[in-house]
């Protein structure tokens, strides 16, 4: 399966990166990759692109997205990123640059979704007029969630427990060697 996963992200790069770059074409390339591997029905793939632009302000955002329902109650998703930003505002002005991957298994009971995740952001880096550039440590993360029904149809409630690490490495130079952080994130969203 893994093996069959790295094929398809190598395709995907190869097909779709330089496209994404082109616009109307890298439409095109996701959506005739997504409409070749859901022919047979055995994994929904996805390819997502969002930019913001303004004056002084430019972000770009690309996501892969995998998902396979192994039985009814079993479901895994898998996801890649690269985000991208910056801002030019003189003394204000900053870059920002991420990219990372995420894995989440998902066992369905009833109305409720339980979640297990891992997500792993293999490079963060930041930049200003103040310092030079600031790279952080890859981050692992650990999720629980719960997704389930809210008080009306078109309604939905989630809840996520998280775990985020940064572990650096001595050569990082960084007057901290472990930090943790975790959250408690809770959603209602309304369809309209």
């Amino acid at each position: 399966m893994m093996k069959k996963m790295r094929r398809l992200y190598c395709l995907i790069t190869a097909l779709c990166a330089p496209a994404a770059m082109a616009g109307q074409l890298g439409d095109n390339a996701a959506q005739w990759f997504s409409d070749t591997v859901n022919a047979e029905d055995t994994v929904a793939v996805s390819f997502t692109k969002q930019r913001i632009h303004f004056k002084g302000c430019n972000q770009k955002a690309y996501q892969l997205a995998f998902s396979k329902q192994f039985t009814p109650v079993f479901a895994l998703e898998a996801s890649m990123h690269y985000d991208k930003g910056e801002l030019s505002f003189g003394a204000l002005s900053q870059k920002v640059t991420s990219q990372g991957y995420e894995v989440i298994s998902w066992w369905t009971v009833d109305e409720l979704r339980l979640g297990v995740s891992h997500k792993v952001r293999t490079s963060l880096k930041m930049s200003s007029p103040m310092t030079e550039q600031l790279s952080l440590p890859t981050s692992q993360s650990v999720g629980f969630h719960l997704a389930l029904p809210g008080m009306k149809e078109a309604h939905s409630m989630s809840v996520s427990l998280t775990r985020e690490n940064w572990q650096a490495s001595t050569t990082n130079n960084q007057t901290w060697q472990e930090i943790e952080d975790n959250q408690i994130n809770l959603q209602y969203a309304i369809a309209f």
